[in-house]
Parts: C-alpha cells; structure tokens; sequence
C-alpha cells in the first residue's frame, strides 16, 4: 500500500547510504528491469521499502498502478533524470551497470559477438543464480536487465510476433535514430548458430522489415556444462 507522507519527511529515505544492499540494489533493478523481471526484484528486496517508494511517486520519479499494484519509472525523460541522479550522488554500481549496460548495446551492434558473450555473462552473474537460470525465459529476462541502456533509442518487444513464430527480443529504433533494429533469438545449452538459423527459418526479420530494412540479428546461447554464453551477430541481407 502506497502511504502519503507529510511534506517535511519526504526525504528521509531517500538516501544511497541507508539499507545499501537492499535499497540500492532495488534502485539497480528498477532502473534497469522491465516486465516480469520487475515483479521478482520486487519480492526480493521490497520488505520493508514503502516510505521510499512513496517518497519517489510523490516526486515524480516513478507512477503507481492500483491495479497491479507495481510501482514504475513512467517515461523516457523521468529515466533519464533517474540516470543524472544516480550520477549525482555517486551510486557507483548502479552508474557502471548503466555503463556497462551501455557497453553491451555498443558492442552488439558493431558486430563485437565475443564482447557480447562477455558482456551478458557478467549480467547473468550480477542478476541471477545458477539455479534460476534453466530456460530461454530465465535467459530473456536478463538479457531485459542488461540492454537497458537502448531504451533509449529502441522500443523493447518480448515475444515479438512475426513470419512464422516469435522473436525473442526485437529492438526497434525510435523515430529520427538511425541505429539498425536488432533482432535477438535465445538458446539454452544448444548453440548460437541454431538461433541466427531460426531466426531466418521462420522468418522473423519480415515484420521487423516493415519499421526498417537495416537490420541486425543476433544469435545467443548458454552452455549450460562451462555456465558461459557464446554469440554470433549477422546483419541481415534477405531472404
């Protein structure tokens, strides 16, 4: 529940040294978790956190949803000036999951795949346990977490349809930004090669043509025997 607070303590939890582990490992998953991915950090570090949340709310920084009873960050612009914040007050790790998230987009699309494979290993050690982590949806909620960063110039789908199934994650650019759209397909303890060819078998990048023809697929795998992901990135030249 979602409590009012008089206006002379509204800043008394908002502070990156109070509840470090808890606290600010919830403002890491909040600026760079979506969907259901949300709902889990949630659980995890939201005991005992409602003055700060609400503290947020009425700032503005985030809006609340009576019916699913989530807390969000509500556009583009409010992330944004969560980013300049953190940078403000030296959260240190919250700043360099933001560069790291950065790094990761980067390396996608100049076609780095063992810079990617790095890259998404580290989030998957930062974000989840070993244990958790067992199927393509395990997989494509990290992946959520670690390109937040291109939200700031893509639209983000999951479970995209298109041609003859469902993209895993498909990055479409925003108006006016002339990054190629990415389309991602996810692979458990098989290969990244049987990702980039079923991408092309059903014919996902058909939908994605309809926004841009510059496109970018990208092929990931976990290996689940040495617990490391591989990659393979191919821009699209048809059918």
């Amino acid at each position: 529940m979602v409590r009012r607070i008089p206006d002379r303590q509204r800043a008394i939890n908002v502070q990156p040294e109070l509840s470090d582990a808890g606290h600010r490992g919830w403002h890491v998953r909040q600026l760079l978790g979506q969907d259901g991915c949300l709902r889990d950090c949630f659980r995890l570090y939201l005991d005992d956190k409602d003055d700060a949340l609400t503290v947020l709310i009425h700032l503005g920084y985030l809006s609340y949803d009576r019916r699913e009873q989530e807390c969000r960050i509500p556009n583009r612009e409010v992330a944004g000036e969560l980013v300049n914040a953190v940078r403000a007050v030296k959260w240190k790790n919250v700043f360099d999951a933001i560069q790291k998230s950065k790094q990761l987009l980067r390396a996608t699309l100049d076609g780095d795949a063992e810079a990617v494979a790095r890259g998404i290993d580290a989030a998957h050690d930062e974000e989840t346990s070993i244990l958790s982590y067992n199927n393509e949806s395990s997989m494509a909620c990290v992946l959520s977490i670690a390109y937040y960063y291109a939200k700031n110039d893509y639209i983000i789908h999951r479970e995209l349809a298109s041609g003859k199934g469902f993209a895993d994650i498909v990055l479409i650019p925003r108006k006016n930004v002339s990054s190629p759209a990415l389309v991602v397909e996810l692979k458990y303890d098989k290969d990244a090669d049987t990702a980039i060819a079923q991408i092309k078998r059903k014919e996902y990048p058909a939908k994605v043509a309809q926004y841009t023809a510059d496109l970018v697929l990208v092929g990931i795998n976990y290996n689940k025997e040495t617990k490391t992901h591989s990659c393979v990135i191919e821009r699209w030249g048809g059918m």
